[in-house]
């Protein structure tokens, strides 16, 4: 079984994070969103994995905090009702994580595999 280096998933954070600041109005709110970004992505998993080794009493209170305020995501976004939320979030999250990449590789059979060459003052390269 072919196992994906685990920087990838850091890359690919921080990646995602990078073109979502691209769009952002500032240097100042890039620079916050960057900054929170590898807060969140790199040195938050950091210390749960410290937090496992040290204390795991509070690694099981936070992992519980963490659950719990998951949950009251998804009912702040159901107006109340966790369960509407709970079937919102999987059809948005099934959407874009099945639906998206299916949608993606059917277009594929309209894609013109020709070669793009540059124009440059009228001249191609």
């Amino acid at each position: 079984m072919f196992r994906f280096p685990t920087s990838l998933s850091l890359n690919l954070a921080i990646l995602s994070s990078v073109v979502l600041a691209s769009r952002l109005p500032s240097t100042t709110t890039v620079f916050s969103y960057l900054l929170f970004s590898v807060q969140w992505f790199a040195l938050f998993p950091l210390f749960r994995r410290y937090l496992l080794q040290y204390n795991p009493i509070a690694f099981h209170t936070l992992t519980v905090i963490l659950f719990l305020a998951g949950i009251g995501c998804v009912a702040w976004i159901g107006h109340g009702n966790w369960l509407a939320g709970a079937v919102w979030g999987g059809l948005v999250g099934g959407g874009v994580g099945i639906g998206c990449p299916l949608g993606l590789i059917w277009l594929q059979k309209y894609k013109k595999y020709g070669l793009s060459l540059p124009i440059l003052d009228g001249n191609s390269w």
